[in-house]
């Protein structure tokens, strides 16, 4: 159920909220990253080294889950056995993932509001020796390999007292560039009633999520370099009663959704963090020279993460569903048809505000004459500049499924034939190659044929015809 996930805590995505709720589904997360921390989720294991993960539908159209809110959802099935997976064709073979939102009932408007603060820490975090062990560390291998150490024990002792920070540095960078943690808000408003003709549901949600990195509290008025996430959802639902035997059903959902990042990036701010050691070059030379020991992802992870500028990626999708529900009891009981029709788009923008500031490197030895440091000039300060990208894609669905179910006694027969189609086109970036303009369809038609006697013994047929 949907309050079920509601107890997990503070998460932005759904993957992340059914890790450990549900059998036989495993989620693994390979990424804290705001915005960007979807769980891969497999049922029963992972079956193929491709694409091992389950068919999702939201509301009876295939739609990624992590783009519905928590607060949305009134039910999670998981479908593992082939014979209820069948009815989905080739798609449903690694597993089928049923997600209901929410709908209105009858009775006078009922509104819920919730908001949530949360803080959140890294649970593991490497933990790498300071600038005197590292240094010992680094004398010890080369002289076990019959090599000169680099360290002299007079500079292993400058170092250890700090008396030259410009020439023998010794950095924490983890405690330099990492917060011990970071808050996330979520506020949500739910809404529904109706009358015995109408219902409806309407849902709007805001969460906001902060980074973990320390920025240059000189730019703070400029402009954010800490990665960050923000997400607005919303959501609306009406059932109409068109007769006593048809039910219609009007969704419109959708999300707006911002994150921010380093100039490098993510991957290069860790990538520099794990490949950065203490002694390598201070944060900044005493005489305001920013270090680097070469150009591009070779420079420090402080500059990495607040000198580089800034990057914000922007997505918009917009989500809409019909659906009819017509009962065919008067001609046979137990016969029912569902036909539904979605129309999706969806949208992502990335501006990227770059800059570079002028780097050194001080040469291992002062000059012998002044005892200045000797420099070296790795790059040129590059001012501010803004590149763009974007990418959007659309998406048709159609599903009509007419089904038969009745009971006679201890004997149980029942009867399924489903129809659907879909098809995705880029809709940006287009180039051109004409084939990138051109509709992508997939057709299946399947259909299942089961019996059981007193719910002892079962006998199913299945069939499915896909094609793309």
């Amino acid at each position: 159920k949907g309050e079920d996930l509601l107890r997990v805590g503070s998460v932005t995505s759904v993957s992340e909220a059914l890790q450990g709720q549900m059998p036989g589904v495993t989620a693994i997360n390979t990424s804290s990253k705001p915005g960007a921390d979807a769980a891969d989720l497999f049922i029963r294991g992972k079956a193929t080294w491709g694409n091992a993960s389950p068919l999702v539908l939201v509301d009876g159209m295939e739609r990624d889950f992590n783009d519905v809110d928590v607060n949305e959802i009134q039910s999670i099935s998981v479908l593992k056995d082939a014979s209820a997976t069948a009815i989905y064709g080739s798609k449903g073979a690694n597993g089928v993932v049923l997600i209901n939102t929410k709908h209105g009932k009858s009775g006078k408007i009922k509104i819920d509001i919730k908001a949530q603060t949360t803080y959140n820490m890294r649970t593991i975090t490497p933990e790498f020796e300071d600038g005197i062990s590292y240094a010992n560390l680094l004398n010890e291998s080369r002289i076990t390999r019959n090599y000169e150490p680099v360290y002299q024990p007079e500079e292993l002792e400058i170092l250890k007292n700090g008396l030259d920070p410009d020439l023998y540095p010794n950095v924490d960078w983890m405690d330099m560039l990492l917060k011990d943690g970071a808050w996330s808000n979520r506020i949500n408003l739910n809404m529904s009633g109706g009358g015995t003709t109408a219902r409806y549901f309407v849902s709007a949600s805001y969460v906001k999520e902060d980074g973990m990195y320390n920025t240059d509290e000189s730019l703070k008025d400029d402009y954010n370099t800490n990665a960050a996430y923000h997400r607005w959802n919303y959501r609306l639902n009406t059932d109409i009663d068109i007769t006593k035997t048809t039910l219609l059903k009007v969704g419109v959902a959708g999300f707006l959704s911002k994150r921010n990042s380093p100039g490098l990036g993510d991957g290069d701010v860790w990538g520099e963090l794990f490949g950065y050691n203490p002694i390598k070059t201070p944060v900044m030379y005493s005489n305001g020279y920013i270090p680097a020991i070469g150009s591009g992802n070779k420079t420090n992870p402080w500059v990495a993460a607040t000198q580089t500028g800034f990057n914000e990626n922007w997505t918009n999708n917009i989500e809409t569903n019909i659906s009819l529900e017509q009962n065919f009891d008067f001609i046979t009981k137990g016969l029912k048809f569902v036909g539904r029709f979605g129309y999706d788009s969806n949208n992502q923008n990335t501006i990227r505000r770059l800059k570079w500031p002028e780097q050194w490197l001080a040469e291992r030895a002062r000059d012998p004459e002044t005892g200045e440091l000797r420099w070296k000039k790795i790059s040129g300060s590059q001012n501010m500049k803004q590149e763009s990208s974007s990418s959007g894609n659309r998406r048709e669905f159609l599903d009509m499924m007419l089904n038969w179910d009745r009971s006679f006694g201890a004997h149980h027969p029942s009867a399924t034939i489903k129809y659907t189609q879909d098809s995705y086109i880029q809709t940006q970036n287009l180039g051109e190659d004409l084939k990138t303009g051109i509709n992508k369809r997939n057709q299946d038609l399947a259909g299942r044929v089961a019996y059981n006697w007193n719910y002892r013994y079962f006998i199913d047929f299945n069939f499915g015809y896909n094609g793309r």
